[in-house]
């Protein structure tokens, strides 16, 4: 993922992994579209997890990636955001 981040210009400045999703602080010029890095990040991730596992095949119904996202812009509610990721793994 952090590779794939470098490639568009995007910057992760916090992130947490968890069993059925990830949440992510980045860093994006505005000339890339969140909707674009969101369906690059999301193509490039299913091809790694597909040939990682090459015993998955597209026919047996697995979804990998949920098409909702949540997007805001980080202003001053900054440090509130990224203290919210890292204790979200502490509910979990």
């Amino acid at each position: 993922m952090i590779k794939f981040c470098k490639w568009k210009g995007v910057e992760i400045i916090e992130a947490e992994v968890f069993s059925v999703y990830i949440q992510m602080i980045v860093s994006m010029l505005p000339k890339l579209s969140i909707v674009q890095f969101m369906g690059y990040i999301n193509g490039k991730s299913s091809i790694m997890i597909f040939y990682k596992y090459a015993n998955l095949n597209s026919n047996m119904g697995i979804e990998l990636f949920c098409r909702e996202y949540y997007i805001d812009t980080v202003g001053i509610n900054k440090t509130s955001i990224e203290k919210y990721i890292i204790n979200q793994s502490n509910k979990i």
